[in-house]
């Protein structure tokens, strides 16, 4: 202890000197350690997610993205109405055009008498003059453009004609009764039957229906201007003997029925009120139609 004593103040100051260059050195090598080890384990270690303010672009763009790809969808609207009035313009099939015309909208009922007149077909008049004969039960503007569509195919038919006052209705049943050559397009019946069913009801719509068996042109079958029942049939009528009929002058005509020796004489004013007689003549049922 004596000899430390002895150093030198020279001395004294070169060690303090090496003690705190080594002490330097010391904390130089602590904090490279640390450094490089957080470099090795983020080389090693998957990507954390980025902070909320990195995620914002990311987000705008998946936006962005997003929406581009709905334009097109908007863009097709336009190629959609084109497609669909690319299709109206294809004709009709006569099946299609006559549904059209039961739709019981004006607009819809128009429409299709319009392309059916167009047409140049005749096979439409049948049709159109079912809606003739209906007119009354339509809409007032539907029986005007029934009758402009006539006109239409009578043109193509047989060229131009004069228009009559008096061509209606009757003057085209004439019309179609002499041209057995014009019979209505495929489905006429079924359409006939649907018409019959909306405008009375299903029994008497159920007469008409396709491949349905008829002795006379279904063209030519048509409302007789009165409801259903509404002329009473006559029905198992009283009888007496011709010598009381003494509302009957010697001419007037009866119509006479002879069946297993039994004999009945049914008046034509009577038979003319009824148009009907359901009775029994000689043990037969019979069916007597005026």
């Amino acid at each position: 202890m004596r000899g430390v004593g002895r150093w030198s103040p020279l001395a004294v100051a070169v060690l303090l000197a090496a003690l705190a260059l080594a002490a330097c050195s010391a904390d130089s090598d602590r904090q490279a350690s640390p450094a490089s080890d957080v470099e090795a384990s983020a080389a090693q270690a998957p990507a954390a997610s980025p902070p909320k303010s990195a995620q914002e672009p990311a987000a705008t763009a998946t936006a962005e993205t997003t929406q581009a790809s709905t334009t097109p969808q908007a863009d097709s609207a336009p190629s959609a109405q084109s497609a669909q009035a690319a299709a109206d313009e294809v004709p009709k099939t006569p099946q299609q055009l006559m549904s059209a015309a039961l739709s019981q909208a004006a607009v819809g009922e128009i429409d299709a008498i319009r392309e059916m007149g167009a047409s140049g077909d005749p096979s439409y008049i049948p049709v159109l003059l079912e809606f003739a004969r209906f007119q009354f039960r339509l809409d007032p503007l539907v029986g005007t453009t029934t009758y402009e569509a006539l006109e239409q195919l009578l043109a193509a038919y047989e060229g131009p004609q004069p228009v009559w006052e008096d061509r209606w209705w009757n003057w085209w049943l004439e019309w179609l009764g002499v041209h057995p050559e014009v019979s209505g397009p495929p489905g006429y019946a079924a359409f006939k039957g649907e018409l019959y069913t909306r405008l009375f009801n299903e029994e008497v719509g159920s007469f008409f229906y396709e491949g349905v068996k008829t002795a006379i042109r279904l063209e030519e079958v048509v409302w007789g201007g009165v409801s259903e029942s509404g002329i009473p049939a006559l029905t198992n009528a009283p009888a007496i003997p011709a010598g009381e009929a003494e509302y009957l002058s010697p001419g007037d005509r009866v119509f006479g029925v002879s069946i297993n020796g039994e004999h009945r004489a049914y008046p034509h004013r009577v038979m003319n009120l009824h148009e009907m007689a359901n009775d029994v003549v000689g043990g037969v049922p019979i069916a007597l139609a005026y």
